[in-house]
């Protein structure tokens, strides 16, 4: 292990922290005799409580590290450490996405798709945007694309050419 200490697994886990009062420093002034008589009073501290903060990989042991406060001092500010009470969290990204009317068709009723079974629904023709200079032609869930003989595109001086028919398919392969 070239001289360093094993990795303990159970070290890496947990860690002890204790943060102790350094300890009051004696007045250098010497006590005459009438002060050396005199006890002062003392004033009744506050028990210390111990702070222990857990984590799935972190063990905190905290002692404070101020000495004990004298219960006559209790009107300190102290720091607020709550939480907010009503905490409203940004909706995350997949409630947004269900919410957004642009991202959904709207639900398709019992009444569209008897008309399209019928076929009473309105044709829509569309030109093609592949470059063949086609039509695609559209009513409710059917889509037919129909492209121009391509011998008619290549040759369009021979009239035999021209007058030869589409050809038609299924929009989508």
């Amino acid at each position: 292990m070239h001289g360093r200490p094993a990795w303990r697994e159970d070290a890496a886990r947990s860690i002890e922290l204790r943060i102790i009062a350094p300890p009051p420093v004696p007045s250098r002034r010497q006590a005459g005799p009438r002060e050396a008589r005199a006890t002062p009073p003392v004033p009744p501290t506050v028990p210390q409580r111990q702070a222990t903060v857990q984590t799935p990989e972190l063990t905190a042991i905290a002692m404070p590290a101020a000495p004990a406060v004298p219960a006559s001092a209790a009107s300190t500010p102290h720091l607020n450490l709550q939480l907010p009470h009503a905490v409203v969290a940004a909706p995350g990204m997949l409630e947004q996405i269900h919410a957004d009317p642009r991202s959904h068709s709207a639900p398709v009723t019992l009444e569209h798709r008897i008309a399209d079974a019928a076929g009473t629904l309105p044709v829509e023709v569309v030109d093609s945007t592949d470059g063949s200079g086609g039509k695609l032609i559209r009513q409710g869930s059917k889509c037919t694309r129909v492209t121009p003989a391509r011998i008619g595109t290549l040759n369009p001086m021979d009239s035999r050419a021209t007058s030869l028919p589409s050809v038609s398919g299924p929009c989508y392969h």
